[in-house]
């Protein structure tokens, strides 16, 4: 019994031993693999920045003025197709750089897209902007963002607060849109299953 004791143990010992091996090369691999996920959006700003920079335009300060109101216009009305359709062209520069918190998008056609596929989830949609800021190189515009979808919280109405920062060209086209959001609030937090894995999440903070 003692001789079978003891084997049992060593076994014991040897897969205990093996399963933290395991654990310690899973755990390295996905950190290997997570860094630079966690790092893209980032590095992929930080280089659509530069491209922006190199871009920027020497507007006077009544063509910043109609850049800005275009583009405060156009984001109004992102829950109209015909809006989107017809306008886009007058606000976004051919190849341009949006990030939302959740996709990034790297072309006109692709942001066009994007904003279609919006429209047509929405039931209802309206933002109020609260203050335009110029920095240096371009301005920072907050807003109050209200939208509907049947996908969403059952219909009711959803309200995000965010700010948009955008550069511009020669032309004042947008060469750079970069998003700040609270995307839980704003979406997770609505999803029909994700959203009670959000909520208890943040009450165990």
């Amino acid at each position: 019994m003692k001789v079978i004791f003891k084997y049992v143990v060593l076994i014991l010992s040897l897969l205990g031993l093996v399963t933290l091996l395991i654990s310690i090369m899973v755990s390295s691999q996905l950190n290997s693999s997570l860094k630079p996920h966690m790092n893209e959006q980032a590095l992929t700003y930080q280089e659509a920045k530069k491209i922006a920079d190199q871009k920027l335009g020497n507007l006077s300060e009544e063509e910043s003025q109609q850049a800005v109101t275009r583009f405060v216009g156009f984001l109004s009305n992102v829950g109209s197709v015909d809006y989107i359709e017809r306008e886009i062209g007058h606000v976004y520069a051919e190849e341009t750089y949006l990030n939302d918190t959740l996709k990034t998008f790297h072309t006109r056609t692709a942001i066009k897209e994007h904003f279609l596929k919006t429209a047509k989830a929405m039931t209802t949609y309206s933002l109020e902007t609260t203050d335009i800021t110029k920095s240096e190189q371009g301005y920072y515009i907050s807003w109050v963002m209200t939208y509907s979808s049947p996908k969403f919280a059952k219909g009711k109405d959803i309200v995000s607060i965010g700010v948009s920062y955008v550069m511009f060209d020669d032309k004042g086209l947008v060469t750079l849109h970069q998003d700040y959001w609270d995307s839980n609030a704003g979406f997770f937090e609505h999803l029909p299953v994700v959203s009670h894995l959000v909520k208890w999440i943040k009450n165990q903070l």
